[in-house]
């Protein structure tokens, strides 16, 4: 069957546009996984999670996004090592958690003397190898909030630490910090249930996000739990708004109800202020337990 020029020419143009096509939407993907860049993390894929063994010193030291050779980046840099032992032979990795979506990359060794010196009172061994900074190309994790874990495998040995830091992937970027997201479901309201305290109110700004930040501390009194998730609730005269809050460590609140499963009884949320009109609310505390979301209302206020 023979094709006339007139259909070849259309034939051969939707080709090159089709090509181009394709160009367009594989081409970052294509880009971002052929180029490398120094000390750039790898996905670890063969290594099965331990239980957390809360046994590891650590500190996370840096979280920023960052660009090498036109590649989006999210810059990762800090100390770790496991409780009671030196740091010869050790692995770093680190863990991303989300609600939905959980990736381990490695970590590459940085010296860190300054560490050693700073515990030769506590530990009289050599730290000097618990340093770690990676590179994790953004392009492989989806958007989210992430907490930040720290996975270490020394001789035959493994041990798992989640810290209180987090880090939220979006469209935007990378922000070093959890932005809280909107829920929407039902609380039961109950009352005198909670010891809490809400330390600071306060406007942020980050990234050219307005935020309000909450911070403070809240338990179930009569278990002298933290509960599985915890929730801020601000309540107007028109409307109840529920945002997620994290957990983050306060091991002085532990240690003044003498009870050590209280030290991460700490909470914040980075709310953003889009959602936050210009009205007087109340602040209440939600906390989750085996499925139950129990509210309870502070007697605080901001706003007008």
């Amino acid at each position: 069957m023979k094709i006339d020029i007139k259909n070849k020419k259309l034939i051969i143009h939707a080709c090159i546009l089709s090509t181009f096509i394709l160009y367009f939407i594989f081409a970052e993907t294509i880009f971002n996984s052929i180029i490398k860049v120094e000390e750039e993390a790898t996905l670890q894929r063969n290594i099965d999670l331990i239980e957390e063994t809360n046994n590891v010193r650590y500190s996370i030291d840096a979280v920023r996004q960052t660009n090498r050779r036109g590649k989006d980046l999210i810059e990762l840099s800090g100390w770790a090592f496991s409780a009671g032992q030196d740091t010869h032979n050790s692995r770093i990795y680190i863990l991303l958690e989300s609600k939905t979506n959980q990736y381990i990359f490695n970590a590459f060794p940085r010296k860190k003397p300054d560490v050693t010196a700073y515990f030769r009172g506590e530990y009289n061994f050599n730290l000097d190898d618990s340093g770690f900074y990676t590179l994790i190309p953004q392009f492989k994790i989806k958007d989210g909030v992430y907490n930040i874990g720290l996975y270490i495998e020394k001789d035959n040995e493994k041990y798992l630490m989640y810290t209180d830091t987090y880090l939220t992937k979006a469209k935007r970027g990378v922000i070093p910090n959890a932005i809280s997201e909107k829920k929407d479901f039902t609380l039961i309201e109950k009352k005198e249930l909670f010891k809490y305290n809400i330390e600071s109110i306060e406007k942020e700004h980050i990234q050219d996000i307005d935020l309000l930040y909450i911070k403070g501390w809240a338990f179930i009194e009569e278990e002298y739990e933290v509960g599985d998730n915890i929730y801020i609730v601000l309540k107007s005269n028109d409307n109840i708004l529920i945002f997620d809050a994290y957990r983050m460590a306060r091991r002085d609140v532990g240690t003044h109800f003498d009870d050590s499963s209280l030290d991460n009884a700490g909470f914040y949320a980075y709310i953003p202020k889009e959602f936050v009109q210009e009205e007087k609310y109340e602040i209440g505390i939600s906390i989750e337990k085996n499925g139950n979301r129990i509210l309870q209302f502070t007697g605080e206020y901001f706003g007008k």
